[in-house]
């Protein structure tokens, strides 16, 4: 999926919002040498919006992640006011199991902020520690499971691909990304 299809399927997905930069702590690293981001499971709701400022939403899956679904980096930056990194995995000889996948982070729009028109919600979620929220899309183009890191930012998991896989995909993939995540319930 190209940029600019990424781009409209978070625009068919509703998701919009504003910009701003943040500052704040550098996270830590994984002690592993992954280089991947840890986030500390006791930041209030200030510490966690800096943090999730800092986090590059390409380090919310490890290689390990990736090689195991068999993805490959498409497109990351930013996208109608959120960062956001997407991974494709090609179609088999069958032409199914092909989809993408990709961790939108929204500094200044939490779980209220999402645009429910033409989306079928489910609301009372929890991934791991945090609120969550699942919203797929009446035609069918994809499903995401929004995580609330405060009650002004968020991180969407969005998956496009089979219709009948996507709202399990963006569940699998929400519970990986969510340990990653800073804030949520202590």
């Amino acid at each position: 999926m190209t940029r600019w299809a990424f781009a409209l399927l978070a625009a068919t997905l509703g998701v919009s919002g504003c910009t701003s930069t943040s500052t704040g702590s550098p996270l830590p690293t994984d002690p592993t040498g992954t280089g991947q981001t840890l986030s500390s499971p006791a930041a209030s709701a200030g510490n966690a919006a800096a943090e999730l400022a800092a986090v590059d939403p390409c380090t919310l899956l490890t290689q390990a992640q990736l090689d195991q679904f068999g993805l490959h980096m498409r497109d990351s930056g930013d996208l109608g006011g959120a960062r956001q990194c997407s991974w494709g995995r090609a179609i088999d000889t069958n032409g199914k199991g092909g989809f993408v996948v990709g961790p939108v982070i929204w500094d200044n729009q939490g779980l209220k902020d999402i645009n429910t028109d033409g989306q079928i919600v489910t609301d009372g979620m929890t991934v791991g520690r945090h609120q969550a929220r699942q919203a797929k899309q009446a035609e069918g183009l994809a499903c995401f499971v929004a995580i609330g890191v405060t009650d002004s930012a968020r991180v969407d998991i969005v998956v496009a691909g089979s219709p009948d896989e996507q709202c399990g995909l963006a569940n699998q993939f929400a519970k990986l990304i969510e340990p990653r995540l800073p804030g949520g319930a202590k």
